[in-house]
């Protein structure tokens, strides 16, 4: 006659572990998938289309804007604006831009 085997049993403490992985697993990867279908059906707000990501409108005036959300001015050149790479940027402005980085202003 044949042994029956005995089925292992995991022990309570792994067992939770072991379900715990899988079921914030499961949660994850249906959070970021419903991320996607709830941006691809609208729910995140309003995609621009293929033709408006690959031609930008470059044409829009720069504003000036105070501390209290006024407008100072715009600036606009037209179809003057050249695009340039972050390289060509000088230091100062990106300084400038990223608030010193902790830096204190002289």
């Amino acid at each position: 006659m044949a042994k029956k085997r005995k089925k292992k049993v995991m022990p309570k403490k792994y067992r939770v572990f072991y379900y715990g992985f899988w079921a914030l697993f499961i949660i994850g990867f249906s959070s970021i998938f419903g991320l996607f279908y709830s941006a691809s059906t609208g729910r995140l707000g309003e995609m621009p289309d293929f033709r408006q990501l690959e031609n930008p409108n470059t044409n829009l005036a720069s504003q000036i804007i105070s501390s209290d959300n006024k407008v100072l001015g715009k600036i606009h050149f037209g179809e003057n604006r050249i695009p340039i790479e972050y390289k060509d940027l000088p230091q100062d402005l990106i300084d400038a831009l990223i608030c010193n980085r902790g830096r204190k202003v002289l």
